[in-house]
């Protein structure tokens, strides 16, 4: 099973993105749910998918692709995400700090999951951004120059200790 989005920018409770255009799918069919925010689906289906690999006793080595839709704008964590930003006092960059806070739990429960089954050393995680931030999405790619849609270094690098640390 695969779980895919067509486009960006969606609603990460909801799943619509654009004048309410649904776009959550999995095996090309409307995933409908309105309940549970995506990294948390995601992340979960990340999980399913090394916990079924593990019981399979004939499984081979495996790829996993997991891309997450946050940080993107709309701005819209998970609460018990944002709690973590507290000390953040921009509103932008504390939602901005809720979203990336998302993903490193999930990837913490992966790398977790993958040392449970004695398969981590046998792992290569890579992880890559599109872009650089956005400033008036909460992020501040400083000390580099530039943001996204430029050619500055802010435009292509993202620095997520910069954008969680500083306040």
């Amino acid at each position: 099973m695969q779980h895919f989005i067509p486009g960006g920018g969606l609603n990460s409770w909801t799943k619509q993105a654009g004048a309410g255009r649904y776009d959550f799918w999995r095996d090309y069919k409307p995933h409908w749910d309105n309940e549970t925010h995506i990294t948390d689906l995601l992340n979960a289906e990340a999980l399913r998918v090394v916990e079924r690999h593990v019981k399979d006793e004939n499984s081979e080595p495996f790829f996993l692709y997991l891309s997450h839709t946050a940080p993107h704008d709309p701005l819209l964590p998970h609460p018990r995400h944002l709690k973590q930003c507290d000390h953040i006092g921009n509103r932008r960059r504390r939602l901005s700090c809720g979203m990336v806070a998302g993903i490193d739990e999930g990837v913490g429960d992966l790398v977790r999951l993958l040392e449970k089954h004695k398969i981590l050393d046998n792992t290569i995680i890579a992880y890559s951004h599109d872009n650089g931030g956005v400033p008036y999405a909460g992020a501040l790619n400083y000390p580099l120059r530039g943001a996204k849609a430029t050619a500055y270094e802010g435009g292509v690098r993202w620095e997520k200790e910069i954008l969680c640390s500083a306040v």
